[in-house]
């Protein structure tokens, strides 16, 4: 099988008729692809937690998630914003399974020293997730598309926040499979606001560190740079509103930012 790991943001959820043109149209022209798609929900969360008068910060783009919001944080991401991308392909005639990073033993992680209940992949022991692998596996072969909410579980059992991207990434090297990591842009801009069509993973780093590179880029240039390097695939970073670009990517296109070996 030829997985893809697709990261949708949370916003793309806002109209549900694009999303549900958009998947019908990647999953009808891409079925020589196993897709697994991974999402965030960032909006569902500010939006629970403004519920109980608490707020949210985030700092180079990851967000601080104290202890007492990770029940409000769970809900919102493995709840209704997972359980709302299953709905959009079941209306648009697929059947989803909803799961989480923290499924089947979930990813190793390791969590973060000044965020709170928030982690990040352990790159090294990413494909120790021998059983969330052959779930995934289970569920594509069934014609069943994983959809996977950022939610992981440390050894403790605790449970904890873990940025989309950096899931998707750890996913595509689990699966050894192609990134995609969609967001609202075209790709990464430079200085002048103009897409750089091509960056190296070794390169990747430096340009997390430019001042023109936003805080939720950099984060995708971490994810794009640590998948690309352990898979030997290029990564794609571009934008869900064209579905048509999106499968111009997955059969060799070079539309938007690659990230390159």
């Amino acid at each position: 099988m030829s997985f893809v790991v697709v990261k949708l943001g949370g916003e793309a959820l806002v109209d549900k008729g694009a999303l549900s043109y958009f998947i019908t149209s990647l999953l009808s022209s891409c079925s020589e692809h196993k897709i697994i798609l991974v999402h965030g929900g960032g909006s569902y969360v500010d939006e629970a937690l403004e519920h109980l008068g608490e707020t949210t910060h985030k700092i180079d783009g990851e967000r601080q998630t104290p202890t007492h919001h990770v029940p409000w944080v769970v809900g919102a991401l493995a709840g209704y914003a997972n359980q709302s991308f299953v709905s959009v392909l079941k209306a648009a005639g697929f059947n989803g399974v909803g799961l989480s990073l923290s499924d089947c033993g979930g990813v190793p992680l390791i969590q973060s020293i000044t965020a709170g209940s928030v982690a990040a992949p352990d790159w090294e022991n990413v494909d120790k997730a021998e059983a969330l692998k052959s779930t995934l596996s289970y569920f594509c072969g069934k014609n069943v598309i994983p959809v996977v909410s950022p939610i992981g579980l440390l050894d403790s059992g605790v449970l904890v926040n873990v940025n989309a991207d950096l899931a998707a990434a750890a996913l595509a090297i689990l699966l050894q499979a192609q990134l995609v990591l969609l967001s609202n842009v075209e790709g990464v801009l430079d200085a002048d606001k103009n897409i750089i069509t091509t960056i190296p993973a070794s390169e990747c780093l430096q340009l997390q560190q430019s001042n023109f590179v936003s805080d939720g880029m950099r984060i995708k240039l971490l994810a794009a740079q640590n998948a690309t390097i352990r898979t030997r695939r290029s990564t794609a970073i571009t934008s869900w509103s064209s579905a048509e670009n999106v499968i111009a990517v997955l059969n060799g296109a070079s539309i938007g930012t690659q990230v390159v070996v």
